[in-house]
């Protein structure tokens, strides 16, 4: 029978649950109609990065975003926040293997976002065995 182990990270702005496998999330919140990372989320993004090498001591990762007009994030701003985030993943020293905008402005959506979750990337980190195509 394997263990699995479950630890809880959290900041100030994120919240994150971590197990050996699962895939470890951190959310990074931009303002409205903005692309900039503010300092409170780089201090978190830090802090996130002490405890992924900690536990995994992997540093690949996908961003994923979202897009909606309605929401007033047009693909123009998440393209810049993607870009955004992936030069400071760069340079925390993470290597990016996938990213993504996810497209809200179709009629037919399953559902709307929030203003929040309109605003929010996600940065994410599998775990090792989705990376050895063993899980």
């Amino acid at each position: 029978m394997a263990l699995l182990v479950s630890v809880t990270l959290a900041s100030a702005a994120t919240s994150t649950t971590t197990t050996s496998s699962a895939i470890v999330t951190h959310e990074i919140h931009f303002e409205r109609n903005s692309d900039r990372i503010s300092v409170e989320e780089i201090r978190a993004l830090v802090d996130w990065k002490i405890e992924i090498l900690r536990l995994r001591g992997l540093l690949h990762l996908g961003i994923y975003l979202k897009t909606d007009s309605r929401l007033d994030v047009p693909l123009r701003i998440a393209e810049k926040r993607l870009d955004a985030i992936a030069l400071l993943m760069n340079t925390l020293g993470f290597k990016i293997y996938d990213a993504a905008i996810e497209d809200f402005n179709v009629p037919n959506a399953a559902r709307r976002l929030t203003q929040k979750e309109a605003n929010t990337a996600v940065v994410a980190i599998p775990p090792p065995c989705m990376r050895a195509l063993t899980c």
